[in-house]
């Protein structure tokens, strides 16, 4: 959902007039912060398919809020961009689910197989995964969960998603819209 949104709020700059090329040039604090939940994915990745670790183990549920935590001071930091505080909230929505269910985030079986079939269900029940889980009786707020299917678009877009990241989508398309809009640092002083 983030790449079309991306791609759709670059167009709406660029029709209505705006500088897509300001993005970078927007006055981002901490931007370091983005390669906390890089790196805890790709520690998770590495420790799940190497096996090093079983499926449900507390290291991956650290790793994958210690990455949420980092993007809501990362937003919180940055907070008078627009935009950026929704961002923030849509983290802390999907922050709030996967700690309530243990560090995992859990997926609506009937939204998957929606999205991309039964037979993909199925196989997908059987696979480790580190990140997620399905969600069964004892799923807690199910409400902030991926249960959103959408399965229009090209294959890699499709997906099951949750409302936090919807408002975080939101909090994308403003804060790229309204960077694009500003005139640069280097500009503004040459102006004044």
């Amino acid at each position: 959902m983030i790449p079309e949104v991306i791609i759709v709020a670059l167009a709406v700059a660029w029709i209505l007039g705006c500088r897509p090329d300001r993005l970078a040039d927007a006055p981002v604090r901490h931007l370091w912060l983005v390669a906390v939940p890089v790196v805890g994915f790709a520690i998770s990745w590495a420790l799940c398919w190497g096996k090093l670790l079983p499926q449900g183990s507390w290291v991956y549920g650290g790793l994958h809020l210690t990455g949420s935590g980092a993007l809501i001071l990362l937003a919180v930091l940055n907070r008078k961009i627009p935009g950026v505080a929704l961002i923030g909230i849509g983290v802390a929505l999907n922050a709030i689910a996967i700690a309530a269910n243990g560090g995992f985030m859990p997926a609506s079986k009937g939204a998957v197989a929606t999205v991309f079939g039964q037979d993909y269900l199925h196989r997908a029940l059987g696979e480790p995964h580190f990140r997620g889980s399905f969600m069964n009786p004892d799923t807690r707020l199910w409400w902030l969960c991926d249960i959103i299917p959408k399965s229009i678009g090209p294959a890699f877009w499709r997906g099951v998603y949750s409302i936090g990241d919807l408002v975080m989508t939101v909090g994308i398309f403003i804060a790229i819209i309204a960077v694009s809009r500003k005139p640069a640092r280097a500009r503004r002083r040459g102006k004044a």
